[in-house]
């Protein structure tokens, strides 16, 4: 499949420098910077909690979580691996997200599955997690607002478009790209409840 046009790409500059330029000076701004290093931080601790490998737990993280929200994320990384450590089988632990990927999150813990590079979504997530600033990662929700209509990560090139687009607003900046892409993450959010709070009291 092709990649995007130039005047997608295009859109993706403009919304993109939008939300940081919003989200400049902002909380939003100064947590975005640091999301991904206290995350990091977090899964560290975890991992040494449980005893078991920071890799092992941030693999884990990313491979659950397509349509589940951050806050949850975690929390259902740590449900299924505490389970799985308790031999409970895969079938009767009940967790947020797909089941296709509460299956692919399992087989992984037994070593039967890894999470590649192909997958590019979550993989991305994983790198990033791991600080590696090679990386950008784009879910469904950053798809949904960077574009005025949808579009998907259909291909290897389209990932690769929007990846470069992010280095170089990053650059810009003075930020990384996994930056850009967490401050924008942390802006959609905003103003995507401000929007609802305006249309519940309109």
């Amino acid at each position: 499949m092709s990649g995007f046009s130039k005047y997608l790409q295009n859109q993706v500059i403009t919304n993109t420098k939008g939300y940081l330029d919003r989200a400049y000076g902002t909380d939003n701004w100064n947590n975005g910077i640091r999301w991904y290093a206290k995350t990091n931080v977090k899964l560290h601790d975890l991992a040494d909690a449980r005893k078991t490998s920071f890799d092992k737990l941030a693999k884990l993280t990313s491979i659950l979580s397509p349509s589940v929200p951050w806050d949850k994320n975690i929390e259902i990384a740590l449900t299924l691996f505490d389970n799985h450590r308790e031999s409970v089988p895969v079938d009767q632990i009940i967790i947020m997200g797909w089941k296709s990927n509460k299956i692919k999150g399992y087989n992984f813990l037994d070593g039967n599955v890894d999470l590649l590079p192909k997958s590019r979504k979550t993989y991305p997530f994983y790198r990033n997690l791991c600080l590696d600033a090679d990386y950008v990662t784009f879910d469904r929700w950053m798809m949904r607002e960077l574009f005025t209509k949808g579009q998907t990560l259909s291909s290897t090139i389209r990932y690769e478009q929007l990846r470069d687009i992010f280095f170089d607003i990053a650059n810009d900046y003075g930020i990384l790209g996994y930056q850009v892409q967490a401050i924008c993450w942390l802006q959609m959010q905003t103003e995507s409840e401000d929007k609802r709070i305006k249309v519940m009291y309109a």
